[in-house]
């Protein structure tokens, strides 16, 4: 990202607006069809991991990791089950796997 990008998104959130997760992290697909953050394990030492999925589209899956990622680097790491709510309302629970380094999001129906 050109540098007046990244200082205008990262003092947006350091002025109490939303972590700029988009810019600073990334999602990519595994050959399994799972989808895996990218860059959060650098700031918080985990990843997300969303197992394949039929019910959610990849804007869904990019939908609910923008905000558990604000959410993760506000609140540090899991270390155990955990439940987040997602900006419709839906509940998330996420499970540290592999031995903590990820976090496998799945949603509540």
């Amino acid at each position: 990202m050109e540098p007046a990008y990244y200082r205008r998104v990262v003092g947006d959130w350091l002025n109490g607006g939303a972590f700029p997760a988009l810019g600073l992290t990334s999602l990519r697909r595994e050959s399994n069809g799972a989808m895996v953050s990218l860059g959060l394990g650098l700031l918080i030492g985990q990843e997300l991991r969303f197992e394949p999925e039929r019910s959610l589209s990849a804007g869904a899956v990019a939908r609910i990791s923008v905000r558990l990622i604000h959410e993760l680097v506000t609140s540090g790491p899991v270390d155990s089950p955990r439940e987040f709510t997602g900006a419709d309302g839906e509940v998330l629970l996420a499970v540290p796997v592999r031995g903590g380094a990820q976090l496998r999001v799945m949603v509540r129906k």
